[in-house]
């Protein structure tokens, strides 16, 4: 191919638009579903035609809002309890922590008062362990004469 050619084809595709992304096309609904939807869109629609809706709104305000009122507790109460959730899981982590703490502890407690380790703490001290039994003393009182 001459030169002359292929610049002419190197041309031609720099200029050629990009080929365009395939159009995304909305999946169709069943028949029936597609049917019962414009029917409800049909009746909603010809509700507004017919009828003033700021009447419908006028006549119905106090369920309005009632309506409202308990959609604001709803959510409320939502809130509320995802945070007493929040709040019982730190107190179980908490909970955890403190029972590991006082395992450990009542561990070290028990080590430490074997015989054998207070025998060694108060070997510093110069203190010995007993090699004969104990004895009581007999103090005389002046009333015994």
């Amino acid at each position: 191919m001459p030169k002359e050619n292929r610049l002419f084809v190197a041309r031609e595709a720099a200029e050629a638009p990009a080929p365009a992304a395939p159009k995304r096309t909305r999946r169709k609904a069943h028949p029936v579903v597609e049917q019962v939807g414009n029917a409800l869109r049909d009746t909603v629609m010809l509700f507004l035609v017919q009828n003033n809706l700021l009447a419908f709104v006028q006549r119905n305000l106090h369920f309005l809002l009632f309506l409202t009122a308990i959609g604001l507790l709803y959510v409320w109460n939502g809130h509320q309890a995802e945070k007493g959730a929040r709040r019982a899981d730190a107190l179980a982590r908490e909970l955890k922590e403190l029972k590991t703490e006082y395992m450990t502890l009542n561990a070290q407690l028990s080590v430490a008062r074997q015989h054998s380790q207070i025998a060694l703490r108060v070997d510093s001290l110069g203190l010995k362990p007993l090699s004969e039994p104990p004895y009581a003393l007999s103090v005389p009182t002046p009333d015994a004469k």
